[in-house]
């Protein structure tokens, strides 16, 4: 019952200011992120890889897709697309190595699904894609949130939800560059709203669009089979077949074996490249993190160690989560369970940047609208969480241990070990990166925000929590705790 029905219209209102609030300052960032006065175009952000490499997989797919993962091809294609310059860059950012007979394999690793749906796209140039994407992305967005909300039956307010999904941690490095983070979220938040509304045959269809990032296809197929959703599972399964199939007359069987190619290609130097590893929010990145050596070369840095830590973290938290959520009697595709379960399928993605850790806006909404995630545990970790991303990223670890207290980014001097050095950074980028120079012009980089897995660290906390309460007490209720549902709904509750 509402006691207070017009505290819950004020805050109800008060967070659709919120929401508009932070979606026009996702957006004006992102179009401004990359502003660039030297460039003749005045901008940098369709150039780099992120979004650059999509679009080159998208144009090259409906020109010549026999050759989607051809250097030789690759390079033509840049080159008419992009200056010399960025055509270098990319190429050099792509995996694999030019080869002297022109045949080698190489490129993004995005699979020729990709390069089909993103192709309508490319038919735009560079630039303009670009820009439509970034608007697309918030479309994305504001769709994940509504699906999100409706999954909840609307005990998470669409207001708070598109909050959740605009501020979660990876959502404003996404949205800069470009990348396709909004667009997996819309596709996973909306298989589940159908999932929730009792139409699982939908709800797996278009969970088979994940096969554009068959990496989140893998992690989550398990969920419906735990559930017991069979049907769910097999439309998910035809749905991503039936894209494979839709590129074989473009690609053809070698288009696919060439994806493999650079796909295993790409995972030897994910485990010991140091900006991937960096970068990374899987759960074998942690003990990389810690045991790998980056100062020697990247052919020293194997880790047997490390490697069997990461499978032994992943085997825990994918077998937990089957267990504890089998163990439960509601399964119902809402609350603290059904949270759990989706945060399970998250953290045991194979491999995954810090942008797609938007992706946890689902899971983390879903534990929301339970009130036995109304307790300091949960709830500090969430805040933690979002904290973490919307004001601790504007600070260094590094400048906070040299000053000896909290100090922002921005332009500086500071002393490390006696040598004044200058510091030069910009507020508030995406990369975060900056170089300290001495007074000898020698230059030091030095690791941005988005390098620390935080967030990882807070979800995979929060993954524990979970296990431990379903366990402890699984039969306690799953509504949404007092006031959070939709204020018209309540007060027709109350006075009906």
């Amino acid at each position: 019952m509402v006691r207070h029905p017009a505290l819950v219209w004020t805050a109800y209102l008060l967070a659709w200011v919120a929401c508009g609030w932070f979606g026009w300052q996702r957006f004006h960032h992102a179009r401004h992120e990359f502003d660039d006065p030297n460039r003749a175009d005045g901008c940098s952000g369709y150039v780099q890889i992120d979004f650059a490499g999509q679009w080159v997989m998208g144009r090259l797919f409906a020109a010549d897709g026999r050759h989607l993962y051809h250097r030789d091809r690759q390079r033509e294609l840049v080159r008419q697309a992009f200056s010399p310059a960025d055509a270098d860059a990319l190429m050099g950012w792509f995996v694999g190595e030019d080869s002297p007979a022109g045949d080698g394999i190489g490129g993004p690793l995005y699979p020729p699904v990709h390069g089909l749906l993103y192709s309508p796209l490319a038919r735009l140039d560079p630039l303009a894609a670009y820009r439509l994407f970034q608007a697309l992305s918030f479309g994305f967005a504001a769709f994940a949130g509504l699906a999100i909300s409706r999954a909840t039956g609307g005990r998470l307010w669409l207001p708070v939800a598109v909050v959740g999904v605009l501020t979660i941690p990876g959502g404003r490095g996404g949205f800069d560059l470009g990348q396709n983070h909004m667009l997996t979220l819309a596709v996973l938040a909306g298989g589940w709203w159908a999932m929730a509304a009792g139409r699982w045959t939908l709800g797996g269809t278009v969970w088979g669009l994940l096969a554009l990032k068959p990496t989140w296809a893998i992690a989550f197929l398990p969920v419906p089979l735990v559930m017991g959703q069979w049907r769910a599972s097999a439309a998910m399964c035809g749905a991503a077949g039936g894209l494979i199939l839709a590129t074989l007359p473009a690609v053809g069987v070698a288009g696919w074996l060439d994806w493999l190619t650079v796909g295993r290609r790409a995972s030897e130097v994910y485990a010991v490249n140091s900006n991937w590893v960096s970068f990374s929010r899987d759960l074998f990145g942690l003990p990389r993190r810690l045991l790998i050596d980056f100062a020697v070369p990247e052919t020293e840095r194997g880790s047997r160690l490390a490697a069997g830590l990461g499978w032994g973290l992943w085997a825990v938290v994918v077998t937990g989560t089957a267990v504890v959520y089998r163990s439960q009697k509601d399964r119902r595709p809402a609350g603290l369970a059904a949270g759990f379960l989706l945060l399970g399928a998250y953290l045991g993605c194979y491999r995954f940047m810090y942008y797609d850790a938007a992706l946890a806006a689902l899971p983390i909404g879903l534990m929301l609208a339970d009130r036995r995630c109304w307790r300091w545990v949960p709830v500090g970790l969430a805040a933690c969480l979002y904290l973490y991303e919307n004001w601790l990223i504007h600070y260094s670890p590094e400048l906070c241990l040299a000053r000896g207290g909290i100090e922002p980014h921005g332009h500086r001097l500071i002393s490390l070990g006696g040598e004044r050095l200058a510091l030069t950074l910009t507020t508030g980028t995406t990369t975060d990166r900056y170089a300290v120079g001495s007074t000898a012009g020698r230059l030091f980089t030095l690791a941005g925000n988005y390098r620390y897995a935080w967030d990882t660290a807070f979800l995979l906390a929060l993954w524990v929590w979970a296990g431990w309460r379903l366990r402890s007490r699984p039969a306690e209720g799953v509504e949404g705790g007092p006031d959070v549902g939709r204020p018209h709904q309540r007060l027709a509750d109350q006075h009906g």
